[in-house]
């Protein structure tokens, strides 16, 4: 009976404080915590790891930058502690551009496909921001002059993290489309690879599929 009360005592202690969580977000300034919950969501029912140690980060901040075409996230690792599992960050950034920041954050009107599109790429910004997947050799797709478009969305954090604002997006903007892939009977790395051709088709009828049939 003893040891019955410690297993289930270890159990819930688990449930209750080892899982991640992200209760520390919901006073984060600019960024409204619904975005944190939905890539939080999204990535346990794709599967993909959330690091544990979320509440050990500085607070993430939301910064208008020209510099950059849309968003980026941008950190200084920890050198305190070195596991995937475990990383944290000391000073996270999420860096906006001043037209997606009008779109997301001021709800500039525009058409409720550019406006889903801009909160998706959001949502996949977030998602490095929670993700355990990191690159130690990370491929800058916009650095090489012959871009090799299928190894930088094989990276595993850009893999994620385009899986899971693509998800997002199409959620609200066609679920059926959503539904018919999620429910076939395939591995669900492939149901991610046709999330993103999707959501490739739709931004850029004609385009060239990043994942072969």
């Amino acid at each position: 009976m003893r040891v019955l009360f410690i297993i289930t005592f270890v159990f819930l202690f688990n449930l209750l404080y080892a899982q991640p969580n992200l209760r520390h977000l919901k006073n984060t300034p600019q960024i409204e915590y619904k975005y944190f919950k939905a890539a939080f969501k999204i990535m346990k029912t794709l599967g993909f790891r959330v690091r544990k140690n979320l509440a050990s980060d500085g607070y993430i901040q939301l910064i208008i930058d020209s510099t950059v075409q849309d968003a980026t996230f941008t950190y200084i690792k920890s050198e305190v502690v070195n596991t995937d599992s475990e990383r944290y960050y000391k000073k996270p950034l999420i860096r906006i551009s001043p037209s997606l920041y009008d779109i997301i954050i001021k709800q500039k009107d525009v058409t409720n496909k550019m406006y889903l599109s801009s909160q998706s790429i959001l949502i996949h910004e977030i998602t490095h921001y929670l993700q355990v997947a990191d690159e130690e050799n990370y491929y800058y797709i916009f650095k090489d002059k012959n871009p090799d478009v299928k190894r930088y969305f094989n990276q595993p954090s850009e893999f994620e993290a385009y899986s899971v604002g693509d998800y997002f997006f199409l959620k609200q903007y066609d679920e059926k489309a959503l539904k018919d892939i999620m429910k076939q009977e395939l591995d669900i790395h492939r149901k991610c690879e046709l999330l993103i051709n999707l959501f490739m088709h739709i931004d850029s009828p004609g385009g060239t599929l990043v994942f072969p049939k």
